[in-house]
């Protein structure tokens, strides 16, 4: 039982059940299962009122949230550096610079940047010699 459920329940039953004394109705064993029905019912009422006013909206289908940007970008970068390790350089400098472009993530930036750098180094060098 959550703390919401619990407070919505006293919140409910003190009133109800002061006024069923103010009224001399004390005695009536079925109207305090009634009182206590109730104020269960609202407070199960608020409670998924609540759970379902704070849950994110979903993502409508065919739009990309943040996670799949998020993944798709360290793909981008996986696969730069497989075309850096087989030898394709100018594939593999064009996705780097992707990765620099689009991610916000400073270490996937930070990796694209150094990787990006020593393969216009190993360029220049191979293009002086």
């Amino acid at each position: 039982m959550s703390l919401l459920r619990f407070v919505t329940f006293v919140i409910v039953v003190i009133p109800l059940i002061t006024v069923q004394a103010v009224m001399g109705l004390m005695h009536l064993w079925w109207l305090m299962i009634l009182i206590g029905l109730v104020a269960a019912a609202i407070s199960l009422a608020v409670d998924e009122l609540y759970k379902h006013l704070t849950k994110p909206p979903p993502a409508p289908i065919g739009e990309k949230t943040d996670a799949d940007l998020g993944w798709e970008i360290q793909m981008t970068l996986k696969r730069a550096m497989a075309f850096e390790n087989r030898g394709e350089w100018d594939d593999a400098i064009a996705l780097f610079e992707q990765v620099i472009e689009r991610d916000p993530n400073p270490k996937h930036v930070r990796t694209a940047r150094s990787h990006l750098d020593a393969l216009r180094k190993r360029r220049e060098s191979k293009d002086n010699a």
